[in-house]
This record gives structure tokens, C-alpha cells and sequence, in this order.
């Protein structure tokens, strides 16, 4: 639940600077400046096709097969693992299939459910597993045109005041928030045989091409740190996050892994971008499907830490020509400086909507 308590927390926190134990990341990243840029290129790629040289086994992903042709399937060759996948609760017609799965990570803000993008007939069952599995946020890397071709239909209400109907529920678009290429929309999911209601956000990135890293690294970064200090731990439990692309592997999986990645070198613990991917991917199949994404992970992890202490930063300048080549590799970015985060505007924008939230919730407290 937002709250103004939460508001004061999220404020405080934001406004605090963190300091960081450098050995785990320096060690690592010391490891790779030392190498020629042609061995750095080699183990980098080296490291990508261990990773897709991993057969996927026919009977690890029973359930995907036997609901590949009644419309609950996007794409036939991106399959959806048995030992983690999310089980609808209390399915209408019996089948309990959706095609997400489970992902959890030490070292993780998250508990998080990697997606496709809902289908026509599969939005009742998106909102039913948000609701059942107490979702707090839902991450959208797709776009609803990408290449002048309908990728996504949209199964939210996109304007503000407008409500969806689907299935047992009502979503309803509270206000949406504009902030660089991130679009944040505060949803309010009611469910309609109990008239329980809770609140979520929608975070929906604008320039985040399909096969490809994101064109802007800062935008990344901002936006996973905007939603960690909007979802705190709730009785000791971790905030549960949706996050989905278009087939739900590639820049699903590039976010998850690097959500993860930067909470790993924040806890001065042992880096190693191969094994997480190799740990999301047991979870969810075929996560970070491209070279580029993979070598975003080292780009975006750098710059992270760059913005985090400057003195990592002053550490890195040294090696400029590692750092530039682990970009070229990576993403077209333009952003070559590490400017702060401009926290001002979306921050008031997102604490007066938590206000609005929390009177909504006391006055149907005073209803009951």
C-alpha cells in the first residue's frame, strides 16, 4: 500500500548517500582492463555461446507444448520451463497454463515473474496471476508498434479516468507519468466479486528496441531505481515485479539479470555476468537473447557504478579504451556522460499520487 509514511521513507532514502565497498567490483573490473580489447571481445563472445550452446530437453516444457495451438502461446519457438512456471489460480476453464515463470535471485530487490506480452485472449489471465500473486509493478519493454508492426495490444487502460473490464477484474488508470523515455502509469486493480481493490505501477520504457540493448543506459538505471524506493519489503517479503517484452526472454531477461547484477556489485559480492544469466535462463528459457544485450549487461553494470562513486569513475578513465570498446559492443547510445538523477519532478508527481492512493484506501476503511 502507498502511504504517506512510505512517501517520507522514499524521500529520506533518495536523499541519502549510500557508500559502496569497491574490492569485488574493482577486482572484476581491474581483471578485464588488463586484456587486450581482441581477448576481452573473444572471452566475452566465448562467454554468450557457452550460454547458447545449452540444448533445451523437449520434456522440461510438457505444458507449453500441450497449449502451443489454443492461443495462449505468442511464439512457438520460445518455450515456457515446467519447474518454474507460474500456475494460474482458480482458472475458469481448468488450465492452468500461462506462459511465465518464476525467477529468484540472491542478492535480489525482487521476487520476479518474466512474461511475454499478454495475447488477445490471455489479458483475463495476465491480471488474474497479478492479482493471485500480489504483483506490485509491472515492467513493459515492449512498445505497442515496433517497426511499424502491431507487436501489442494494450491491456491496460492507457488514459487517465478510463477503466478495463477482464474477466473478475477492473483496471483502472488512476495517472500516468511522464519522465524521459519512461512511462508511468498508477493502476488500480479491483477485483470484482470481492470489491477488494489494490494499487501497482506501470512502467512501460519507450526506447528499448526488440533484439537490441536500449538506446539510452541512464533511463535504465533511473527507472529501477525509481521503482526500489517505491517498493519496499512488506512483512519481510519481497515486492513481487512482472516483467515482460514482447516474447518475454530478450529484454525481459537483459533487465532482470541486470537488476540483479547491480545489487550484486552493490553488496561487494562476486561478479560473474555469465553465471546469472546462466541462473535466470534455468528459470526462464533463453533469456537475453542477443550478443548486444549481453554485452549491455557489462555496459550498463559500469556505468552504475560510475554514477555511484567517483572514484570508481576516476578508476575506469584510466582504462577509457576498455570502457569505450565495452559500449561500441553493446548499445548506439549517444549518452556518454553520467549526469545525476533529475529526481525533482517525478518523485513530487509519484508522492502526490501516493497521497491520493492512501485517502482512497482510508475512506473505504471508513465505508467498512
Amino acid at each position: 500500500m502507498w502511504t504517506s509514511e512510505l512517501s517520507s521513507q522514499v524521500s529520506k532514502s533518495m536523499s541519502r548517500k549510500k557508500s559502496v565497498d569497491k574490492s569485488s567490483f574493482q577486482g572484476w573490473f581491474n581483471a578485464m582492463a588488463s586484456m587486450k580489447l581482441t581477448k576481452l571481445s573473444e572471452q566475452m563472445k566465448g562467454e554468450f555461446e557457452e550460454l547458447q550452446n545449452v540444448i533445451l530437453i523437449p520434456h522440461n516444457h510438457i505444458e507449453f507444448s500441450k497449449n502451443l495451438t489454443n492461443g495462449r502461446v505468442r511464439y512457438s519457438d520460445i518455450p515456457c520451463l515446467d519447474i518454474s512456471r507460474v500456475k494460474l489460480r482458480f482458472p475458469v476453464d481448468g488450465n492452468d497454463f500461462i506462459h511465465a515463470n518464476w525467477v529468484k535471485l540472491p542478492h535480489s530487490p525482487f521476487i520476479y515473474i518474466i512474461t511475454q506480452a499478454p495475447l488477445e485472449g490471455t489479458v483475463s489471465h495476465f491480471w488474474s496471476m497479478v492479482w493471485h500473486e500480489e504483483v506490485r509493478a509491472v515492467v513493459c519493454l515492449a512498445v505497442i508498434t515496433e517497426q511499424n508492426e502491431l507487436k501489442d495490444r494494450p491491456y491496460w487502460p492507457v488514459k487517465p479516468g478510463e477503466n478495463l473490464e477482464s474477466g473478475e477484474f477492473s483496471v483502472q488508470h488512476v495517472e500516468k507519468i511522464m519522465h524521459n523515455q519512461l512511462q508511468i502509469t498508477l493502476l488500480r486493480l479491483v477485483n470484482k466479486s470481492t470489491d477488494e481493490s489494490r494499487e501497482l505501477s506501470h512502467y512501460m520504457f519507450l526506447n528499448w528496441p526488440d533484439h537490441a540493448p536500449p538506446t539510452c543506459t541512464h533511463v535504465i538505471l533511473e527507472a529501477m531505481e525509481i521503482m526500489e524506493k517505491n517498493l519496499l519489503r512488506e512483512n519481510d517479503k519481497l515486492p513481487v515485479i512482472v516483467v515482460h517484452c514482447s516474447a518475454g526472454v530478450g529484454r525481459a531477461g537483459t533487465f532482470v539479470c541486470l537488476n540483479n547484477l547491480i545489487h550484486t556489485a552493490d553488496k561487494n559480492k562476486p561478479i560473474s555476468i555469465q553465471a546469472v544469466v546462466r541462473s535466470v535462463r534455468k528459470q526462464r528459457a533463453l533469456s537475453v537473447q542477443s550478443f548486444p544485450q549481453y554485452a549491455f549487461l557489462y555496459w550498463a553494470l559500469l556505468v552504475h557504478m560510475m554514477k555511484k562513486d567517483s572514484s570508481l569513475k576516476h578508476v575506469m578513465e584510466k582504462s577509457r579504451k576498455t570502457v569505450r570498446a565495452i559500449k561500441e559492443w553493446s548499445t548506439d547510445s549517444e549518452c556518454a556522460e553520467f549526469p545525476q538523477i533529475k529526481r525533482k519532478t517525478v518523485f513530487s508527481k509519484f508522492n502526490r499520487v501516493k497521497g491520493m492512493f492512501s485517502k482512497m484506501s482510508l475512506s473505504k476503511q471508513k465505508k467498512h
